[in-house]
């Protein structure tokens, strides 16, 4: 029996053309699925993005740290050369997260990003600039808001000499009145 390798590859293709089907028809599906998924996460990282630069607003840089810097960062920033063919200008404030309620006490928000900008962005004392979401979780915007935020505290609340009471760990302050705008410093996420 001398049969040459073609015609060998072809019988062997013919004998077992249900099994090289099921091979073909599994490999064209699982190309589908990997090709749907890269391109449904390529929406997504593109919608995502866009959604974090419409939150971002004016905002082209950040400076995070997990502890405070001195303010006069932002004025040496200001004064370094080259930063004017850059940038128009730098802000600097402080984000922390907290929570919101209605002065009222009748609706309250948890996990508020609640950010502080240098007085350089007018905000009359003792109002807020609150997004869309937060007015609508509070039942509207336009009357007052009170704000909680961590306290700073010098030991870790799980130590045996730290404090513990809401007057310790919790600092509240309250604004008299609440401005809805898109990009403003509070975002409830």
């Amino acid at each position: 029996m001398n049969c040459s390798p073609f015609k060998l590859l072809i019988r062997n293709l013919r004998y077992f053309r249900a099994a090289n089907l099921a091979a073909v028809a599994g490999m064209a599906v699982a190309t589908a699925v990997l090709t749907g998924a890269l391109m449904v996460g390529d929406s997504v990282r593109g919608s995502l993005r866009d959604l974090a630069e419409r939150r971002l607003g004016f905002v082209d840089h950040a400076l995070v740290s997990p502890r405070f810097l001195d303010q006069k960062l932002a004025d040496r920033l200001a004064e370094s050369a080259g930063f004017r063919e850059r940038f128009e200008s730098v802000t600097s404030g402080v984000t922390l997260r907290g929570g919101a309620a209605h002065v009222d006490g009748n609706t309250r928000v948890a996990g508020v990003q609640i950010t502080a900008l240098s007085d350089r962005y007018p905000v009359p004392a003792g109002e807020a600039m609150i997004n869309p979401t937060l007015a609508e979780a509070l039942g509207g915007a336009g009357g007052g808001v009170r704000f909680s935020l961590p306290a700073p505290d010098e030991a870790p609340r799980e130590s045996t000499l730290a404090r513990r009471s809401r007057s310790d760990t919790i600092t509240t302050f309250t604004v008299d009145k609440s401005q809805t705008t898109q990009a403003c410093g509070f975002h409830y996420l």
